[in-house]
């Protein structure tokens, strides 16, 4: 299949899971109010980020080693076991960190106080992190239809449940955010159990158990690590806000507010993320770097297009749907999305060069990137938030996104008569 047409492949099954996302952060916004909505985002966040720490970037790795031929299908089981065991010494140290009170600012008030939401949480991140790892070897092998009717059936099914909750259609007695909980654990067990089967029809060969060479080890964790420690860094650009929020005692209410403004201006997102996807997989393939480079060019210039418009357009769209849709609660969220646009869209642009630095194997310029949002974030993060709240935190994201994406277009752009 064509890049393009994985492109549309890959966008089509991120806007059908994207619209079924959408009215479920519609239906749990109603279900769970500003308050609610925040206690929800934490725990998200905290899935995403445990997520992220014990992955060790061998998703995308795995797609960049495999696609280029560098790792044989019958030592990626192996690498699987890796990752388990990692996973549950991260289990220790986090339940021995919860116990003892360091992660009450990561953590919503129920996982706290409820020791088997503690076990719920452990096992949501461990099927994310075996569903991130098995979605990168469909794409790996360019299987990326099969991956996204996965991703669109498992959003199908949480669709379904939050439904059914909302409209009160099965007599359960239980709290709404447990509901959603659950339904989330189970929209994810959905994925892992169809990736697996489908990973076993494509090629039994990465279910074979065979001792990984050291060598071959090194080679993966040292392509890997800067990956992993831009990704790591990068997760902060994007989520740090929502806990120095919450670690300056903003309100639950206020959090809310700005997580659900943060969401809905991400997903602008949709389409730059569809295109990084696919380019990606094609640029670890691709020998030649003047086109790899040709590529990414071609990507950028019409990433930027969409991006103006988009931003645009939610500007304005904004004002009138957020409080038909999630109601007048979330009214404050308007503000709030404006001032991230202006971040957002320019950010869209580092998407498809990102992945072309990566592909050639400049993980570097990446990671520098990485960090120089990650200051600009924290810094104003710290100077803004304690006077100015929410507004303040949406601030310094506009100023993080802007400071990686003109490092990363510089350095791009500069490449270009060498290249």
């Amino acid at each position: 299949m064509s890049s393009v047409k994985n492109i549309i492949v890959t966008y089509s099954a991120q806007v059908v899971s994207l619209a079924c996302s959408f009215v479920c952060s519609i239906l749990a916004a109603r279900m769970l109010g500003t308050y609610g909505q925040a206690e929800l985002t934490l725990y998200n966040n905290f899935i995403a980020f445990a997520t992220l720490l014990i992955g060790l970037g061998l998703p995308s790795t795995l797609v960049y080693f495999i696609a280029s031929g560098k790792l044989a299908k019958e030592y990626v089981f192996g690498l699987g076991i890796w990752i388990f065991i990692f996973m549950l010494g991260f289990v220790a140290i986090f339940i021995g960190l919860k116990n003892v009170g360091y992660l009450q600012t990561l953590l919503p008030s129920f996982v706290q106080q409820n020791t088997f939401f503690v076990l719920i949480l452990v096992v949501h991140v461990g099927m994310t992190i075996f569903n991130a790892f098995f979605a990168a070897i469909l794409q790996a092998e360019n299987k990326f239809k099969t991956a996204g009717i996965i991703q669109i059936i498992s959003n199908i099914v949480l669709l379904i449940l939050y439904t059914l909750k909302y409209k009160q259609i099965v007599a359960i007695n239980l709290l709404p955010m447990y509901w959603i909980v659950y339904a989330l654990c189970f929209s994810m067990s959905i994925q892992f159990s169809f990736f697996l089967v489908r990973i076993y029809q494509t090629n039994r060969s990465y279910f074979s158990i065979h001792a990984i060479p050291f060598s071959l080890v090194k080679v993966i964790f040292s392509f890997a690590v800067l990956a992993y420690a831009t990704n790591v860094i990068q997760f902060f650009n994007y989520k740090m806000d929502i806990w120095v929020l919450n670690y300056f005692k903003q309100s639950k209410e206020g959090i809310g507010i700005y997580a659900l403004a943060v969401s809905l201006a991400q997903m602008i997102w949709l389409l730059p993320s569809a295109i990084q996807t696919v380019l990606f997989s094609s640029i670890s393939q691709q020998a030649n770097k003047q086109l790899s480079y040709q590529k990414s060019l071609r990507s950028t210039y019409f990433i930027g297009l969409y991006a103006l418009i988009a931003a645009v357009i939610g500007y304005f769209i904004s004002i009138y749907f957020v409080p038909i849709l999630f109601g007048n609660s979330f009214i404050p969220s308007v503000s709030i999305i404006q001032i991230l646009l202006i971040g957002v869209a320019p950010f869209c642009l580092t998407m498809s060069i990102s992945v072309y630095f990566i592909g050639t194997g400049q993980v570097k310029i990446n990671l520098y990137a990485a960090i120089i949002g990650f200051l600009s974030c924290l810094v104003f993060d710290l100077y803004f938030i304690p006077t100015k709240g929410i507004q303040g935190a949406a601030i310094a994201s506009v100023i993080s996104y802007i400071s990686t994406g003109m490092y990363l277009l510089f350095v791009f752009f500069k490449q270009r008569k060498r290249v």
